[in-house]
């Protein structure tokens, strides 16, 4: 128990460091009864910590704990469950709707996934979840590619294909209409001349933005025409 206890407030010890620049009340408020119980802290040799956590040092350790391929792993993991978060974002799925979640990929990373199923479900709302270099892209499924594996998330039952089409085209010809007149202003040599220089880089920031938009809607609009 000492050990595990010694451990316990270690990490938190570190933690109220990380966070400290970002929740500088919080961390401190914290700090101060720690101090009190647990002056003495830290890992991997416990030593006296600072007054306050303002003037206290960055944390370190050592470099033995530093494990690169659980690193690959989780950032792997971190890649699927954003693909499949950013689905539901793209087509309204609620996070209580379970969604189906097929991976192609080597067995390697397969049987990672497999291991890290727990997490996956519980931070994507994953029901079904398929792993292995045969797993193919159901119908009615949107895509993730990345270079180590695919994600295909499958929307089948839970959006209405025909009128997500015809929102998506909506809004396309809208987003279209809006960068015409973008770059109609931009192209206008007396508004590029005359207007502040910071009107000028909103216009061409509007432009970068909405053609980042266009193409992401066109991808939507290409993967409903497939299915």
């Amino acid at each position: 128990r000492p050990l595990v206890q010694r451990v316990l407030v270690g990490v938190l010890d570190g933690i109220l460091r990380l966070v400290h620049p970002i929740m500088p009340f919080v961390a401190e408020a914290i700090w101060q009864p720690l101090n009190e119980t647990a002056f003495e802290r830290g890992l991997p040799t416990p030593e006296p910590a600072a007054e306050s956590v303002v003037i206290a040092p960055w944390p370190r350790f050592p470099d033995v704990w530093h494990d690169a391929a659980m690193e690959t792993r989780m950032g792997r993991m971190q890649e699927l469950i954003r693909a499949v978060r950013e689905v539901r974002n793209r087509y309204n799925v609620d996070m209580k709707t379970p969604l189906d979640v097929f991976v192609r990929c080597s067995e390697t990373i397969a049987e990672d996934f497999r291991t890290l199923q727990p997490f996956i479900v519980a931070l994507a709302g994953v029901g079904r979840l398929e792993c292995g270099s045969d797993t193919g892209k159901p119908p009615q499924a949107a895509s993730h590619v990345t270079p180590e594996f695919a994600v295909y998330t499958s929307l089948a039952g839970l959006i209405d294909m025909a009128a997500e089409k015809v929102r998506l085209e909506k809004q396309l010809a809208e987003k279209r209409k809006h960068l015409q007149a973008a770059r109609a202003k931009l192209a206008n040599t007396n508004f590029v001349q005359r207007a502040p220089a910071d009107i000028v880089q909103q216009q061409r920031d509007l432009v970068a933005d909405l053609q980042t938009q266009i193409k992401a809607i066109e991808e939507n609009l290409n993967e409903l025409c497939q299915e």
